[in-house]
């Protein structure tokens, strides 16, 4: 009988400013955060879902440190932002993480890009 693998994501908007529904909601504190990332773990969650969009949680979760115990995944805004600049965007929040890579880059809002910005945005991710 063959096993089912478990992958479990945790996403992270409200580790910064609120975010979406939530958006005037009070930050979380480093202590929240911190007590959320271990419990996670602790019940098996491996991955970290980000967004460039989501306003201070890369530096909220810097000042805490992973100690790479998740892996990472990200989502960047394509449309109006340069290859080169997106690149850099990720490099930065990659050192900031302390982490090597992410495992996943997502588009956000692929629906509002041009049909050339969907060409270019899928070059930019296969690099």
């Amino acid at each position: 009988m063959a096993t089912a693998v478990r992958s479990l994501t945790l996403g992270c908007a409200q580790f910064g400013k609120g975010y979406g529904f939530y958006v005037n909601t009070p930050e979380m504190s480093s202590d929240e955060i911190a007590q959320i990332l271990d419990l996670a773990f602790d019940d098996g969650v491996q991955t970290l879902d980000l967004a460039q969009s989501y306003e201070g949680v890369i530096k909220n979760l810097s000042e805490i440190g992973l100690d790479n115990r998740f892996k990472l995944g990200t989502k960047v805004k394509y449309g109006n932002s340069s290859a080169e600049s997106l690149s850099e965007a990720l490099t930065s929040d990659l050192k900031a993480l302390n982490a090597n890579q992410f495992e996943s880059i997502l588009i956000h809002d692929w629906s509002d890009l041009t049909s050339s910005q969907r060409d270019s945005g899928l070059s930019f991710l296969a690099e």
